[in-house]
């Protein structure tokens, strides 16, 4: 009898405990983070011109970026989005790319037209020019070595001193459309062709040292990496390609859904990429797998940059947003 009494007595405890177990299960956990917002990360915002904006670039040691697009003008803003300073005087047409040397403070507008012209930043007044190619520009990039390269339509690679005076040149028989150093190799660069080559060239020999046809001329954005020997692709079909820098082989791809128009390294171990439609997906390379996406902008973000745990995104929205690095990398 003792035990059956027991045993019932068992039997109330556990169904007790089960009863508020589900009990709790209904209620709502005071303790559980909130669901995750974009406008969470985002720190300030801006509409930075009266046309589509293409890109942005860092101004670290001003603490400030330059975003330019269709207009003509280069736009410079403080770290917070507020108004710096305006590049106008001197400029003939939209900005092809914008490049900045902090020791001088100096700034470096190419135009799709042929032109380098040199600024001197803040107040922002050109210093001089240059016809860097008669038929047109397709690529501008900065080295580290304190001169700039720029892939004419005349198919010659040429660099120039910051005094705006030919270094160099190269006659590859086709237009780079991207191209950009390699962080841990200064002397080489890697491009991709307007016919969908993708090349390594010795800048200190001149000549092409790996070259690799694409099986699609379709390359919006290209980014070699500095914490792994990877160079990224992105892709108008809405992939990205990673590849091995030594052979150029291929090591694993993403697809993102969207054409990816533009790449940065957080120096996190993190690449963040913009695409198309508005999104920006955060991407670990390691594996590669995504590790975040979330909505930015009202159409294509043409362009990233990254500076004192901030990340900057410019897009055709003509918006210029400011976010929170940290907190949207992990």
């Amino acid at each position: 009898m003792a035990r059956g009494r027991l045993w019932g007595r068992n039997l109330a405890l556990i169904g007790l405990a089960l009863g508020l177990i589900a009990a709790s299960c209904g209620k709502s956990n005071p303790t559980a983070p909130p669901p995750f917002s974009p406008e969470s990360l985002l720190r300030a915002q801006v509409v930075a011109s009266s046309l589509p904006l293409r890109g942005v670039v860092a101004l670290p040691d001003l603490g400030a970026v330059a975003a330019f697009g269709e207009e003509v003008r280069v736009v410079g803003l403080n770290g917070d989005g507020t108004d710096f300073f305006t590049l106008t005087e001197g400029l003939r047409s939209p900005p092809l790319a914008v490049g900045y040397a902090a020791e001088e403070r100096l700034m470096f507008v190419a135009e799709g037209t042929g032109r380098l012209v040199k600024f001197a930043v803040p107040p922002g007044r050109p210093q001089g020019e240059v016809v860097a190619d008669e038929e047109g520009l397709a690529s501008f990039t900065m080295l580290s070595s304190g001169l700039m390269l720029v892939s004419g339509l005349s198919g010659f690679l040429r660099s120039f001193t910051h005094d705006l005076e030919q270094h160099a040149e190269m006659e590859l028989g086709t237009a780079l459309s991207l191209m950009a150093p390699f962080p841990d190799r200064p002397r080489f660069l890697v491009g991709v062709s307007q016919d969908g080559r993708l090349m390594v060239i010795d800048l200190g020999e001149l000549q092409v040292v790996q070259e690799e046809q694409l099986e699609e001329a379709d390359v919006s954005a290209l980014l070699p990496l500095s914490s792994r020997p990877l160079i990224l692709l992105g892709r108008q079909g809405g992939r990205l390609s990673l590849l091995f820098r030594e052979n150029l082989s291929v090591r694993g791809e993403l697809e993102l859904g969207a054409a990816v128009l533009s790449l940065v390294e957080t120096g996190e171990g993190r690449v963040i990429a913009g695409l198309s439609d508005g999104r920006l997906v955060v991407v670990d390379p390691s594996f590669p797998s995504v590790v975040r996406q979330l909505p930015a902008h009202q159409g294509p973000v043409r362009g990233l940059a990254v500076m004192g745990g901030r990340l900057y995104s410019v897009g055709e929205d003509r918006r210029l947003k400011v976010w929170d690095l940290s907190s949207l990398i992990n």
